[in-house]
């Protein structure tokens, strides 16, 4: 995910690359799925698991 802590990661053009999307996850994207879980749209999810990977691993 692209925060502080991965730097200069983020936009190292030889990490984009190697991703399935060639982009680092924005927190953005983390916050809105946080944000529908603690909605009243998640109502009817129950025992999922959310990969926000970017398509680095698909199940």
């Amino acid at each position: 995910m692209a925060t502080d802590i991965a730097g200069d990661l983020a936009t190292d053009p030889s990490v984009l690359a190697g991703l399935p999307l060639g982009e680092v996850t924005p927190p953005e994207d983390v916050a809105e799925v946080i944000a529908f879980l603690a909605s009243g749209r998640s109502r009817h999810s129950t025992g999922s698991t959310i990969d926000i990977t970017g398509a680095d691993y698909v199940r």
